[in-house]
Parts: structure tokens; sequence; C-alpha cells
């Protein structure tokens, strides 16, 4: 998967899909995120990378802390 693909997935990712009483819901968007996490694993090396491409291109209400990230820099992580 290229970055490109992998921003459209994220940005285009249900977000939101632990949240639904639906089970085909559920397990669609929980495949998706771990393809999603799978694609991020293979384009960056370090969780840190991960997480600031992932806040990118995810919905406001779906970014990890800045304060999270730049303890994983700290740690060289």
């Amino acid at each position: 998967m290229t970055k490109k693909d992998l921003a459209h997935a994220i940005k285009h990712h249900d977000h939101y899909y632990m949240y639904s009483d639906d089970g085909g819901v559920f397990r669609r968007g929980s495949t998706d995120r771990d393809m999603i996490l799978d694609a991020l694993e293979k384009q960056f090396d370090k969780k840190s990378q991960r997480l600031m491409f992932w806040n990118e291109h995810a919905p406001e209400g779906c970014h990890y802390t800045k304060k999270y990230i730049q303890e994983l820099i700290e740690n060289d992580k």
C-alpha cells in the first residue's frame, strides 16, 4: 500500500466502529483498522512516525496526543 493509499484509508476509515451495535460493522471496522496498522508498520520504522502520519490524516477527535508522540520520540520509538 502506498502512502497515498494509506492516507486515504485512514481518512475514510470508520473511526467509531467500536461503538456499533451491529456485529458486521464492528468486524469490518476492526479488520480495516488492523489492515491500516499493518500498513503503517510496513511504511514507518518508528511508532512515533506512524502516529504522526495517522494524526495528519485522521479526523479531529481521533488523534493521538502530541505529548504521547513526544514521549515516543524522546525514547527513540
